[in-house]
C-alpha cells in the first residue's frame, strides 16, 4: 500500500474557499507520477457550530445512503490525461467567463 506518510507529495497545489472552512488540494508523489489526487477537506469545526446542525445533518447523510447508495467523493484519483481534461475544462470555464464580463 502506498503511504503518504513516508513519502511526501512531489507536488501539492492548495486551493481554499472564500469563507476558509473548506479546500480543495491536488497532488502527486514521485512514486506515482500518472496519478494526481484530488482531495477536498473541510473544517468541521466551523462546519458543525451546533448539536441541532450534527443531528440534521447525520440525518440526512443516513437517508441519502439509503436512497442513493455511496454519495461523498472525499479523494478522486486522476490520470494524467483527466488531470489535462480537468485543466482544459477549466480554461475555457475562465475564457467564457471573460468574454461574458466585458
Amino acid at each position: 500500500m502506498f503511504n503518504t506518510l513516508k513519502n511526501p507529495p512531489a507536488f501539492e497545489i492548495t486551493i481554499p474557499c472564500d469563507c476558509g472552512t473548506e479546500k480543495i488540494c491536488i497532488n502527486t508523489y514521485d512514486d506515482m507520477e500518472d496519478y494526481y489526487y484530488l482531495s477536498f477537506y473541510i473544517d468541521s469545526f466551523y462546519a458543525c457550530q451546533s448539536v441541532w446542525y450534527v443531528i440534521k445533518d447525520r440525518i440526512k447523510l443516513a437517508w441519502k445512503a439509503l436512497r442513493k447508495g455511496n454519495f461523498i467523493f472525499q479523494e478522486m484519483i486522476l490520470t494524467s490525461a483527466s488531470i489535462k481534461e480537468l485543466r482544459d475544462d477549466l480554461n475555457t470555464l475562465l475564457e467564457k467567463e471573460k468574454h461574458e464580463v466585458v
